[in-house]
């Protein structure tokens, strides 16, 4: 099917060339020309709906079908690469734009009648912003952000629309970059640059998020090293696996600012922990809840 709508495509038979690809995707999403069949489709939907016209209602769409495209990379804890004629850093660019409108847009609706994660809550009198997150199974943090309510606040008033991301998310963390993509109900939601273990202690395999952290403190060799301390290295957030087995000990967190550049990003030089620039990892932390998984691969 992938190899028809290409055919079709080059002979001007656009139409067909369309049903084609939707064909590949519909029945074959996880095979290799089933994501090139879902980039064929967002290329052209992009470039017609985002670029030439803006259509708001195809945004969603476009998103799905370059998450479908990426999102094979990893399947088993085995990488997939892409296709030597994809740019990586193209889609990502692409898909940040989309989620920026389609997620980080107060008042962005999706099309009515899309498959969507993303909804809108009505508040009721008695409501309340924790309530309403647990409803959900979504964090507080996440209703703030994407409501544009300060934190620390807890103030919402009947009548008001609350906007929420609904689904699972999945934190996956390539050791080549070193790089860390987000997915929520298998859609695309940010990707991270990340600093990892030196000598390979950052532990490969699947692992569940079981502490999270505000403005942590830090112990290092028995000392408890306040948040705040010039000394302590984990930034504003900490978001811990399980205690036990190979993540005992190991999380994802921020980390300081050293001469102009977030320390450790990007550079394999830790104890073991993920690193991330605090804005990152402030955006992130209001989207992983407990039991969050979190698989780094090789």
């Amino acid at each position: 099917y992938y190899l028809l709508g290409k055919i079709r495509a080059a002979d001007g038979r656009l139409a067909e060339a369309e049903r084609a690809f939707l064909e590949a995707v519909r029945v074959y999403e996880k095979s290799h020309g089933g994501r090139r069949s879902a980039k064929c489709l967002a290329d052209e939907l992009y470039e017609r709906h985002v670029e030439a016209y803006p259509k708001r209602t195809e945004w969603e769409r476009i998103r799905d079908l370059y998450s479908i495209a990426i999102r094979g990379l990893v399947e088993a804890g085995r990488p997939r690469e892409l296709p030597a004629d994809w740019s990586r850093g193209k889609i990502v660019s692409r898909l940040d734009k989309l989620n920026g409108w389609i997620i980080f847009t107060t008042h962005a609706r999706p099309k009515e009648g899309y498959p969507t994660n993303v909804v809108f809550h009505g508040v009721s009198r008695g409501d309340t912003l924790g309530g309403i997150a647990k409803r959900y199974g979504v964090t507080v943090g996440s209703v703030r952000q994407l409501n544009g309510i300060p934190r620390g606040s807890h103030v919402i008033r009947p009548g008001q629309e609350l906007k929420i991301l609904r689904g699972r998310t999945e934190v996956c963390i390539d050791t080549r970059g070193p790089v860390m993509t987000v997915w929520i109900d298998k859609r695309f939601f940010r990707e991270y640059p990340v600093g990892i273990g030196r000598e390979g202690r950052t532990p490969i395999g699947s692992f569940r998020i079981a502490n999270r952290l505000l403005d942590p403190d830090w112990w290092d060799k028995g000392e408890l090293i306040p948040f705040g301390d010039p000394r302590n290295i984990l930034g504003t957030r900490w978001l811990g696996f399980e205690r036990s087995g190979a993540g005992r000990g190991i999380g994802l967190h921020g980390s300081r600012m050293v001469e102009e550049a977030w320390e450790g990003v990007g550079m394999r030089a830790s104890n073991g922990c993920v690193r991330m620039r605090n804005p990152d990892v402030e955006e992130l932390f209001d989207f992983v809840p407990i039991g969050t998984e979190v698989t780094i691969y090789e």
